[in-house]
């Protein structure tokens, strides 16, 4: 993760991509991507479409994660949109 105001944080194109590794414990996991939230709610704010990817060491709670990531910039910025229930998924197989 970067600090806010360091140079990675300033978008040079409409369209910027963080990739954002997490933890082992999700709590550990939002805490830390806070500033992110306040940068990629001042992206919004510009006009600007941000693409966010929550990863963790074993990806297992990635897409919860994301959802909560969502959240956090929904509540700088309540004009976004939630996001929709997430799809039914069945137990994993190989086929």
């Amino acid at each position: 993760p970067c600090p806010p105001g360091h140079a990675r944080t300033r978008a040079l194109t409409s369209h910027p991509i963080v990739r954002y590794i997490g933890r082992d414990d999700p709590a550990r996991t939002a805490a830390g991507w806070q500033d992110w939230a306040d940068v990629v709610a001042g992206w919004l704010r510009e006009g600007r479409s941000p693409t966010v990817f929550i990863h963790t060491p074993d990806n297992v709670e990635a897409l919860e994660l994301a959802r909560r990531f969502h959240d956090d910039v929904r509540a700088r910025l309540p004009e976004i949109e939630p996001l929709p229930a997430p799809a039914a998924a069945g137990p994993a197989t190989l086929f």
